[in-house]
């Protein structure tokens, strides 16, 4: 057994709250053994005792003894010494705790019975002279723990068994000092919090590090989530089963082409899901490496993360027939769900499905268990996906993979079937409502084949103006002065736009839509305060550049040639240090101009 870094003499007095003998009386000490005249010869007897006469730093360290050897649970021994405690199992050997603050700790919370016996003496865990570590070993359940001193926090625990702690061990340097203890979230899934963040461990995924913060407890009811992901209203939690998790689906990741008939339905719809689902599972139902969905959401074992999506999906699920339950029974967990749901997404609208199956009498337990969840849903005002049936009266039974389960075909078929279903709902990309100048523009411009479905209500922002964004990454803009005009976001305009704070920034509201300019394009912007007009410029090579539309550097532009001479500009116009205006073009030409000298090229 290698043995840790000690203390030193002069390191002691750090830790030890109780005096430590010193000068003549330490020295005879450190001779026991060796002086046959030493009165406490008699206490040093076994294990701990033989430990004593050859270790010459436990005998600095702890002492004179005080007792003699006595015996201890698990078949131990323990033995009483000035300067702290020295402990013996015929699994750990004799190893020592001195007085201080983690053998406080050790005591005053459960002892060898909790912590099992050391397997170090107190070391220094790397953080100077304000950090101190102990290890220990439970001889009957097999635990190993590391009580962690800090002066701040005190003494703070590590189960190295588990995977928080083993993912702790191997890295603690980058981890850093633990700041909880670890918290279980349900029987799969846990978290601690450690200086250099915060460790998260499910079943499904095993321990992660999240930064500070990644994870937060938010709420009433103070629920562990996930703030590294804000769900938006182009958002859809999905929460199910293997009816939503098909291969290639990653648990708390946004989806992009998953081809379950869900995903595909909601993206149809304009969202974009988010899943927290998998196979054999459901509200009861729960897998050793995954929580069911009352675990994950009123367990907090799915951390959810934090945001308002514009839909969340709870999918009834066929496993819960095999839980020993009554259909009722498993009803009343999904609502549980549902009012967890509501506190955690108040502004998020909720559907509760059926669970997808036949007209047979083979799946008449299905039915049964998709007639109490429709009646629960519509107890607490949550629309119903009327599934049970789906299978037979869309006629997709030729394409079932198995009694339950879709083919790809049979997954396209129905989202498209559960698409219909959210638009006939209005709750298509939230079933938001589209009336004025911006509805007028929607609907002449393209509608839903051009921008998607709403994805809010619109809203009124500066100046006077109004908004409302869409599920295909459009926004529609509205101002007196500018009438409506549209941003495609991810386009170079639209993410220089975004750069410049949207309508809150220097460019104001769109006053026109994006169009062709030369062999590139162009979008002219009007701001309603400071009544200033600029043009956003784009070219491949150039980028997407900012010009005073009205301005005599742009005017000048226009009047010696534009785009056929100049090119486009590859810099903002901006004022420099020497008070002169300057763009430069793509021919290498700069325009410039002065406050009393006026516009020039050069």
């Amino acid at each position: 057994m290698s043995t840790p870094t000690t203390m030193t003499a002069a390191q002691l007095p750090v830790l030890s709250r109780r005096a430590v003998l010193t000068g003549a009386l330490a020295t005879g000490f450190l001779a026991v053994g060796t002086n046959p005249a030493y009165s406490s010869e008699h206490l040093l007897i076994g294990a701990i005792g033989a430990t004593y006469r050859s270790n010459a730093q436990m005998r600095l360290e702890l002492g004179a003894p005080v007792a003699a050897e006595s015996a201890s649970a698990y078949g131990g021994a323990y033995q009483v010494f000035a300067g702290g405690r020295a402990y013996w199992h015929p699994a750990t050997g004799t190893w020592w705790v001195r007085y201080g603050g983690i053998f406080d700790f050790f005591h005053a919370h459960g002892g060898v019975e909790k912590w099992g016996y050391p397997v170090s003496n107190v070391y220094s865990n790397g953080r100077g002279v304000n950090g101190w570590s102990l290890n220990t070993y439970h001889p009957v359940t097999g635990a190993r723990f590391s009580l962690e001193w800090e002066n701040t926090l005190g003494v703070v625990p590590v189960y190295l068994n588990g995977s928080i702690g083993s993912t702790w061990a191997s890295n603690k340097r980058g981890i850093g000092f633990p700041q909880s203890t670890e918290q279980s979230l349900s029987s799969v899934a846990a978290y601690q919090v450690f200086s250099g963040g915060l460790a998260y461990w499910n079943a499904a995924t095993g321990t992660k590090v999240f930064s500070h913060g990644s994870y937060s407890r938010t709420g009433a009811q103070n629920y562990l989530r996930r703030t590294d992901m804000v769900l938006g209203p182009m958002d859809a939690l999905v929460i199910a089963d293997s009816q939503a998790n098909l291969g290639g689906t990653v648990v708390g990741v946004k989806q992009g082409e998953d081809p379950s008939w869900i995903s595909q339905g909601l993206r149809a719809a304009g969202y974009s899901p988010v899943h927290y689902a998998y196979g054999a599972v459901g509200a009861v139902a729960a897998q050793w490496f995954f929580p069911s969905f009352h675990q994950g959401v009123v367990g907090n074992a799915f951390a959810l993360p934090v945001g308002s999506p514009g839909l969340i999906y709870l999918g009834g699920s066929g496993n819960d027939l095999w839980v020993g339950l009554g259909y009722w029974q498993v009803a009343r967990y999904y609502l549980e769900i549902i009012a967890v749901l509501r506190q955690l997404y108040p502004g998020a609208r909720i559907v509760l499905s059926e669970v997808l199956g036949r007209r047979i009498q083979e799946q008449g337990n299905r039915a049964e268990l998709s007639a109490a969840l429709a009646s629960a849903g519509a107890s607490v005002g949550v629309p119903v996906v009327p599934c049970r049936y789906w299978v037979s009266d869309f006629g997709v039974t030729h394409l079932l993979a198995d009694a339950v389960h879709l083919t790809d075909n049979g997954h396209k078929a129905l989202g498209q079937r559960f698409a219909t279903w959210l638009r006939a709902e209005n709750l298509a990309a939230g079933g938001f409502s589209l009336f004025g100048a911006i509805g007028g523009y929607y609907r002449s411009a393209g509608g839903v084949e051009r921008f998607g479905y709403p994805t809010q209500n619109e809203f009124a922002s500066v100046a006077g103006g109004a908004v409302q964004n869409f599920s295909k990454k459009w926004a529609i803009y509205w101002h007196e002065r500018t009438g409506a005009h549209a941003i495609k976001w991810g386009t170079a305009i639209g993410n220089r736009y975004e750069r410049e704070r949207w309508e809150l920034g220097s460019l104001g509201y769109p006053a026109t839509d994006e169009y062709a300019y030369a062999h590139g394009a162009a979008q002219e912007f009007y701001h309603p305060v400071s009544g200033g007009r600029a043009i956003v410029l784009w070219s491949e090579g150039t980028g997407a550049r900012v010009v005073n539309q009205r301005g005599a550097i742009h005017q000048r532009y226009l009047a010696a040639g534009g785009v056929s001479r100049f090119g486009f500009p590859v810099t903002d116009e901006a004022r420099g240090a020497d008070g002169v205006v300057r763009v430069r073009y793509s021919s290498g030409a700069v325009i410039s101009w002065r406050e009393g000298r006026g516009v020039w090229v050069s």
